[in-house]
């Protein structure tokens, strides 16, 4: 009997009672911290932002076209992940080829200017067409985009 009433007060000890003892009873004045929310920008130019890019870059419209046509026939959800795979294996741009054709984030400025004109025109998570740059062809996905000067997402 002994045993159940030392089991019976060790939740007490070890957690407390439910009293009105001041120690015990709850601060009344306490206010919860806020919750901080990246507010989405509204990035309306290109300039106000920075596009997360993956791109398999091709030395010609027909392998571009060709490239293009196997990746469209997949589910938009599975359109990035085939993309990588495709940049992995076909891509001409071997700075990136071994990391899927990611290009990180990129400002419109940094880059040529037909390239930046099509990937900042772009809706996001979505296959674009054949793109045409000085350096090649490219088949581009935009995961995500940035407020270039907060980095809080865009709408």
């Amino acid at each position: 009997m002994k045993s159940v009433s030392i089991i019976a007060v060790i939740p007490f000890v070890l957690f407390g009672c439910a009293s009105n003892h001041p120690s015990v009873a709850p601060e009344k004045n306490v206010i919860p911290e806020p919750t901080v929310v990246a507010t989405p920008h509204n990035c309306q130019f290109p300039q106000d932002q920075k596009r997360r890019v993956f791109h398999s870059m091709y030395a010609d419209q027909d392998s571009a076209d060709k490239a293009y046509a196997k990746l469209s026939a997949y589910s938009p959800e599975m359109q990035y992940l085939q993309l990588m795979m495709t940049a992995r294996q076909e891509s001409i741009d071997s700075s990136t080829r071994n990391v899927g054709g990611d290009l990180g984030y990129i400002k419109f400025a940094s880059f040529d200017k037909s390239f930046a004109t099509a990937v900042f025109h772009l809706p996001l998570k979505r296959l674009s067409h054949p793109i045409q740059s000085k350096f090649g062809w490219h088949i581009v996905w935009v995961s995500d985009a940035l407020d270039i000067k907060t980095n809080a997402p865009c709408e």
